[in-house]
């Protein structure tokens, strides 16, 4: 078993929205793929000890609105190369929010069925970096049955996403019912005023009819939700409401906002809603973060990043998104980019500029990793035992 020494951290953004950051020294142990103790380091032998002292330790950032192909291509982009430098740029899991984009796309319930299986087979051993595709996601069509839910649950398929119109309120409810009893998380695409329920008198009625867990692309593609439906799904629901890098962002900031003087800041998820026709960003989640740093007067950069991370996996009830014991090591460390008015990382990002990733983990085994000057070290970068 590798053991790894992240030692004399700078500052740990935590991922815990509600205890964001860790200032001073830290020492952080990996063993066994998992986060072993975070806090002054228990001494003892290790096999990599990485100097951390000028650095920002945080999760891997998630991507929560994502529509992963699986192989080696789309038609518009390559897989493999957007995926890599996403990791490159921070973020360590994306999370599938229907397989959608590619030809001959099977509308009916059963292709819907074997789709979802087969990009979550085909995730399972087709990663760039070892990125966490989390591709266990069904498209919901008209004429699925109860034996199909049982056919996905036991195949693996976690979620099912409502993307395009089901035809009536009566089978909503029952497709709803059936994905719960299953044991899988409720998501809605509700981007623009469309109804999700074509017999639903508004798109506010259709999402009461889901009743999600997670609200994608509140802030909209093209067009936000109207901002009424936006208030009653802050005042008087409980699900998470994802913002997207793709839509609307001066709604994005309205959403938080709101989210954080109703005293429910976890309730925010940060996706990229891609690829899409808008292209694709890889270091998206940081862009976006950035935008809604400051949207209250509490959302600071390590709150912003806690979005990002430990209230995405809680809203997809997955393990990781936090610097705690126990965590799967999912861990960025980055730094202020060169020649930035700030030192310090969290200042940086919240004043605009990127963060510089120095080195990525994934299931505590590093994936990346840029050198560092020798002027910044006063610990070799990796020492090996």
């Amino acid at each position: 078993m590798t053991e790894t020494l992240l030692h004399n951290a700078a500052r740990v953004a935590t991922g815990d929205v509600q205890r964001p950051l860790i200032e001073g020294p830290t020492d952080i142990r990996i063993a066994d793929g998992v986060i072993a103790s975070v806090g002054p380091s228990a001494g003892g032998s290790m096999d990599v000890v990485i100097d951390a002292s000028h650095l920002l330790v945080m999760p891997g950032l998630w991507d929560a609105h994502h529509h992963p192909y699986f192989g080696d291509h789309t038609p518009e982009f390559d897989a493999r190369g957007y995926l890599a430098e996403t990791v490159r740029a921070g973020t360590t899991t994306v999370v599938s929010a229907g397989t959608i984009d590619f030809p001959g796309r099977p509308r009916d319930a059963a292709g819907e069925r074997e789709l979802a299986i087969l990009a979550q087979r085909s995730w399972i051993h087709d990663r760039p970096l070892e990125i966490n595709v989390l591709s266990n996601t069904v498209t919901a069509a008209t004429g699925l049955e109860e034996r199909d839910f049982a056919v996905l649950a036991r195949a693996g398929i976690r979620r099912i996403v409502v993307q395009t119109p089901l035809p009536t309120a009566a089978e909503t409810r029952r497709q709803v019912a059936w994905a719960r009893s299953a044991g899988m998380r409720i998501m809605a695409h509700a981007d623009g005023p469309t109804p999700l329920v074509r017999d639903a008198g508004s798109v506010g009625e259709a999402l009461a009819l889901i009743d999600p867990d997670i609200v994608l692309a509140v802030n909209g593609g093209d067009v936000a939700l109207p901002e009424a439906v936006i208030d009653g799904l802050v005042g008087r629901s409980r699900s998470a409401l994802e913002v997207s890098l793709t839509g609307n962002l001066k709604v994005a900031r309205r959403v938080v906002a709101a989210l954080v003087a109703k005293g429910e800041p976890e309730r925010v998820i940060l996706g990229t809603d891609s690829p899409s026709a808008r292209g694709v960003v890889a270091p998206g989640i940081q862009r976006l973060i950035q935008h809604v740093i400051g949207a209250a007067p509490s959302v600071s950069s390590a709150i912003a990043i806690a979005f990002a991370t430990g209230n995405t996996a809680r809203a997809y009830v997955a393990p990781g998104g936090r610097v705690a014991v126990g965590e799967p090591a999912d861990l960025v460390l980055c730094r202020a980019p060169l020649r930035s008015s700030f030192e310090d990382a969290l200042d940086a990002i919240e004043h605009g500029d990127w963060l510089d990733v120095d080195s990525v983990f994934i299931g505590g085994t590093l994936q990346w990793a840029r050198d560092r000057p020798v002027a910044a070290q006063s610990l070799p970068l990796l020492t090996m035992r």
